[in-house]
């Protein structure tokens, strides 16, 4: 339930959770986790962007960089799908980041809506729901993603492709000249 929804919902007193402010605090973290990650393992493998580079400059950088085929993952997850799967959940973490939270009551619970502040200013309906349990697989995605960064070796250029031996000589052969 994290699609983008348009919403007309206006409750005058809407409930509140704490629950929901943890966990939202929690996935806020987790994201600034990864954007740290992403700018260690840029600067890890030369890419130099402005300090104040978003982070989404960061992982087009990492994308189009060699040293992308040089990465060594954890699980053996691909580094390409990793960045990628990175860059997927920015529109995600712009809208929590940049959004305050409304706790409305649903047909069952409640969900969390969050609506950019772009999005508010412009006057559109558009908002993004979570349930707590979808929020919370938000976080440990986003901290998942983070640690396999993190854990990200870099192969020196000269070990991607080893040298090959020479040729053992054959027995009985004359050895130099």
């Amino acid at each position: 339930m994290n699609a983008v929804t348009p919403v007309a919902v206006r409750l005058p007193n809407p409930p509140k959770s704490d629950a929901y402010a943890r966990v939202r605090s929690q996935t806020v973290d987790a994201f600034a986790m990864l954007e740290f990650s992403v700018a260690a393992l840029a600067l890890r493998v030369g890419i130099v962007l402005p300090d104040r580079a978003l982070v989404s400059q960061r992982l087009k950088a990492l994308k189009a960089h060699e040293a992308i085929s040089r990465l060594t993952l954890k699980q053996g997850a691909d580094p390409l799908k990793l960045v990628d799967s990175a860059e997927r959940l920015l529109s995600e973490r712009a809208d929590i980041v940049h959004s305050y939270m409304e706790i409305v009551s649903v047909e069952g619970g409640t969900i969390a809506l969050f609506r950019n502040a772009i999005n508010r200013a412009a006057k559109r309906p558009d908002a993004r729901a979570y349930s707590l349990d979808a929020l919370r697989k938000l976080c440990a995605e986003a901290s998942g993603i983070a640690r396999l960064i993190d854990g990200a070796k870099v192969r020196p250029a000269s070990a991607a492709i080893p040298a090959p031996s020479p040729p053992r000589p054959l027995p009985g052969a004359a050895a130099g000249p």
